[in-house]
C-alpha cells in the first residue's frame, strides 16, 4: 500500500479544490509517475463516486464501538494507530490520504445527506483559514504591514537588501557587521510567515509569533530572540554559533533544523530537534544553569517555573504539521486543538461544557473553520457553534 506524507496530502486537497499552482501540479504528478501504486492511490481518492460512497460508510459508522477498538489497539500495541486507517476504527479526525471524501465534501460546500439543519445554523458564520502576512518593525521603530506592499525591495534604509517575495522576506548581501541593529517580524493570529537571515538561516513563524534578529551578524555570534512558535532551518558556521533564546530557555546550535513552541499563555517551552544537534536549556552562564543535549527525534520540555527539562522522543512530522498546512492530533484534548484553531482563525473561544474526547489525526490548515468543526464533531463527542469571531465549544447530546 503506498504512503503519502503530509506534503502529498495537501496536494491531493488542493487538486480537489481546483487550487494547485503549476508548480504544485508538477510536483503532484512527479508524485504520482514515481510509482505506479502512487498513481493508482491518486485515482482512487480523486474518485468522487467513491468519496461519496466512503462518506455515506463513515456517517452510519458506530463511534463509540470504534472508538473503543481503537483504544484497545493502542493498548495492545503501545503505540499511535496508524492515522491513515484511523476512520475505520474510530472515525474520528480525518487524514486526507486515507479518506479523502471528508475534504471534498468539505471544501466543495456540499452537506453530509439529510443533515440537520439545525447543525448548518451553529455554522452560518463561518470563518476563512488563515494566510501569508506579518508586520517588520525596524530599528528606528517603522512598522511595514507585508500583507499590503508588493514584491520587491523594501525601502528600510538599511545598507542589507530586504526583499519581499510572496510569504517570504530575505536579507542579502549582508557582511559581519561592526554595529548591530535589529528587525522585528511578527505574525498576528491568521497569519504565517517565512524569513531568510543574512547568514543565509532560513525560519518559519506560525500564528502569533515574533522574531527578533540582526541585519547583520557579527563574526563570532547569530543571536536571535522570539516568541511564538518557529521553526529554523540553521546554516552551517562554526565559527559563529547561532542561538535562540526565548525567556529563560537558549538554544545553541552550529547547523540544524529544529522547532520551538514558547507561546506566553503555555507554561513550559518545547524544543523539538528535526536534524543535527543542539542544546537547550538554561544560559551557562547562570549560576542554576542546567542544559540538555538532544538528538534527532527527540523534545525537551522545559517548564517555565522552577528548573525542570524533560526529553522524550516524539514524531517530528507532528510537530511541525502546522508548517506543512496541516493541524496533527495525538489524543489531543479540546483545549489544546482549540487553541490550535484560536490563533490560525483569530477566534475566540467559550467553552459551556466540559469535553472529555480526545482527538487523534490531521486536517489541512486551509480548510474552512465549518469543515474542521464539523470533522471534530464527527467523533459524537463535541459539539460547536460560531458566533461571529467567537466559537462556542458544547459537549454533544
Amino acid at each position: 500500500m503506498p504512503q503519502t506524507n503530509g506534503n502529498v496530502d495537501r496536494l491531493i486537497v488542493a487538486h480537489l479544490r481546483g487550487e494547485l499552482t503549476e508548480a504544485e501540479q508538477q510536483e503532484l504528478n512527479a508524485w504520482c509517475k514515481a510509482d505506479p501504486a502512487n498513481q493508482a492511490l491518486f485515482d482512487e481518492l480523486s474518485d468522487r463516486d467513491r468519496l461519496t460512497e466512503q462518506y455515506e460508510r463513515l456517517a452510519a459508522y458506530n463511534v463509540e464501538e470504534g472508538w473503543k477498538k481503537l483504544q484497545a489497539a493502542r493498548m495492545r500495541e503501545k503505540r499511535v494507530v496508524d492515522l491513515r486507517t484511523f476512520w475505520k476504527v474510530a472515525a474520528a479526525v480525518i487524514v486526507v490520504a486515507g479518506a479523502a471524501v471528508l475534504g471534498w465534501y468539505g471544501f466543495n460546500g456540499a452537506n453530509k445527506p439529510n443533515e440537520p439543519v439545525a447543525r448548518e445554523h451553529r455554522y452560518r458564520n463561518d470563518v476563512a483559514p488563515g494566510k501569508e502576512g506579518a508586520w517588520l518593525t525596524l530599528d528606528d521603530g517603522t512598522r511595514i504591514l507585508l500583507d499590503s506592499v508588493e514584491n520587491g525591495r523594501l525601502p528600510t534604509g538599511s545598507k542589507v537588501e530586504v526583499v519581499k517575495n510572496g510569504g517570504q522576506l530575505s536579507y542579502r548581501g549582508a557582511s559581519a557587521a561592526k554595529e548591530i541593529t535589529y528587525n522585528t517580524l511578527s505574525t498576528p493570529r491568521g497569519r504565517k510567515y517565512s524569513l531568510m537571515l543574512a547568514d543565509g538561516s532560513r525560519v518559519w513563524l506560525n500564528a502569533e509569533s515574533s522574531i527578533r534578529f540582526p541585519v547583520e551578524f557579527s563574526e563570532n555570534e547569530r543571536l536571535v530572540s522570539i516568541c511564538g512558535e518557529v521553526f529554523f532551518d540553521v546554516a552551517a558556521n562554526s565559527k559563529a554559533p547561532f542561538i535562540v533564546k526565548t525567556g529563560k530557555t537558549e538554544v545553541r546550535v552550529l547547523g540544524t533544523q529544529f522547532n520551538i513552541t514558547a507561546y506566553d499563555d503555555l507554561p513550559h517551552v518545547k524544543t523539538t530537534l528535526a536534524e543535527g544537534k543542539v542544546v537547550t536549556g538554561w544560559p551557562a552562564s547562570e549560576q542554576s544553569g542546567y542544559q540538555v543535549v538532544l538528538n534527532p527525534g527527540q523534545q525537551a520540555v522545559q517548564h517555565k517555573v522552577g528548573y525542570d527539562i524533560q526529553v522524550k522522543d516524539v514524531d517530528v512530522e507532528e510537530v511541525i504539521g502546522w508548517k506543512n498546512d496541516l493541524f496533527w492530533f495525538n489524543d489531543a484534548d479540546i483545549e489544546t486543538v482549540m487553541n490550535q484553531l484560536k490563533r490560525w482563525y483569530d477566534i475566540d473561544i467559550e467553552y459551556a461544557d466540559r469535553v472529555e474526547q480526545h482527538f487523534s489525526g490531521t486536517i489541512p490548515r486551509n480548510a474552512n473553520l465549518s469543515t474542521v468543526l464539523k470533522t471534530l464533531e464527527l467523533t459524537n463527542g463535541v459539539k460547536f457553534k460560531i458566533e461571529d469571531k467567537k466559537v462556542t465549544v458544547l459537549r454533544a447530546d
